[in-house]
């Protein structure tokens, strides 16, 4: 669920494919811009994921799609912001997979709301898919902790509130001062 952007990393994704078991049901679904680039396909015909890549393109209904996955994978490599397809992931408790590229790793919870791996290392992307495909009930609790984290520690109302509150104690010393 990201924009096709060479730091996207979407090409380690199709990458981990190649240490993934042939034989696992396991489909991969790439929304957003750019997907239909001509080297990301010639990338994917080659993969032994081949038919189960489904390329979407931009779609106004992304967060259903998302609601509707399991996982969720952003292969970074290059420094992100805090990203929001990891957060609307989280929000849907869409277990997700990043890597240590950018503000990614301050939102997941390594092990208990999802998994971090190093930058450019598709075999380390495929070992979780792999471990989160053989162990659905784990990812489903996984994907629920990762509900519970964003809810807890990224609330936009709590996030507010904590500014105010600092805003009036700033303003309350520079007063007294």
């Amino acid at each position: 669920m990201a924009n096709n952007r060479p730091r996207k990393g979407v090409r380690v994704l199709v990458d981990a494919t190649r240490y993934l078991p042939k034989q696992a049901n396991i489909h991969f679904i790439l929304v957003g811009a750019g997907m239909d680039a001509p080297e990301l396909q010639q990338q994917i015909a080659v993969s032994p994921y081949a038919d189960r890549f489904h390329v979407l393109g931009y779609r106004h209904d992304s967060l259903a799609i998302i609601s509707a996955c399991d996982v969720s994978v952003l292969p970074a490599v290059k420094r992100e912001g805090l990203p929001k397809t990891v957060i609307e992931a989280m929000v849907y408790e869409t277990t997700p997979v990043v890597t240590t590229a950018g503000g990614s790793p301050e939102l997941i919870d390594n092990g208990v709301t999802g998994f971090v791996v190093p930058v450019n290392n598709a075999p380390a992307i495929a070992e979780k898919i792999k471990w989160l495909y053989e162990n659905r009930a784990s990812c489903k609790e996984m994907g629920e902790r990762a509900r519970v984290r964003i809810d807890e520690c990224f609330n936009v109302k709590d996030s507010a509130k904590r500014t105010k509150q600092l805003m009036e104690d700033l303003l309350a010393c520079k007063q007294s001062a």
